[in-house]
């Protein structure tokens, strides 16, 4: 019998040889879905020999068998007449930031009350007069969280302008086609007094007027 001592026929003899038969498991899943799993507690559908796929796993690892644990998803807060959606510690996302903060998930602050005592608690009534308006009185000058100049606040799930939610509060709704303008020309004013109703194009025309004086 030759030896072959050729390194690139050894080589040629080795890309020929024919791949290994690949690894066969001893056993495979048993797939038998229909019915609830086997463990009495849980209401899944069984699908691997009798279990759900979640208490299965459990059998595989060697564990003893324990509920399941409820997602997210189909779990609401704990709070009677809540149905929001789970977010942790048993509430939902609102309730738990209220837990978190006060330690009770039902605190209600000043805040969420009316929304005109929620404006009173953010304007100072003694802001000034505005110069050369001295005639108007004094501003009203928002406390709360200013957005590009002017002041904001949750309302109805948004955050209007405020001096158009006192505008709203002390004179009735805005019309569509109209505008508030502030005649103190103090955008942090939400002084009803201190405000006026212009269409689009009369306010853009009274402020390019101010700018060229």
């Amino acid at each position: 019998m030759s030896v072959i001592t050729d390194p690139m026929k050894i080589k040629q003899l080795r890309w020929n040889r024919p791949p290994k038969p690949k690894h066969k498991p001893k056993w495979r899943h048993t797939h038998t879905r229909g019915g609830p799993c086997s463990f009495q507690p849980c209401d899944h559908e069984a699908v691997v020999r009798g279990y759900c796929w979640g208490h299965y796993a459990q059998v595989r690892a060697g564990r003893p068998l324990k509920p399941l644990r409820i997602r997210k998803a189909n779990r609401s807060c704990e709070i009677p007449g809540c149905n929001e959606p789970y977010e942790g510690l048993g509430y939902c996302r609102i309730h738990r930031r209220r837990f978190k903060e006060h330690g009770d998930p039902n605190y209600v602050d000043v805040y969420h009350g009316p929304i005109r005592g929620r404006m009173e608690r953010k304007i100072n009534k003694n802001g000034g007069l505005p110069v050369g308006r001295e005639e108007l009185g004094q501003c009203w000058l928002w406390l709360g969280a200013p957005h590009k100049g002017y002041g904001v606040i949750k309302y109805n799930k948004r955050d209007p302008a405020a001096h158009r939610v006192m505008w709203e509060l002390e004179r009735g709704p805005i019309p569509d086609d109209k505008e508030l303008h502030h005649i103190c020309e103090v955008t942090l004013c939400v002084n009803p007094a201190h405000l006026e109703l212009l269409t689009r194009g009369e306010h853009i025309a009274l402020h390019k007027a101010q700018r060229a004086d």
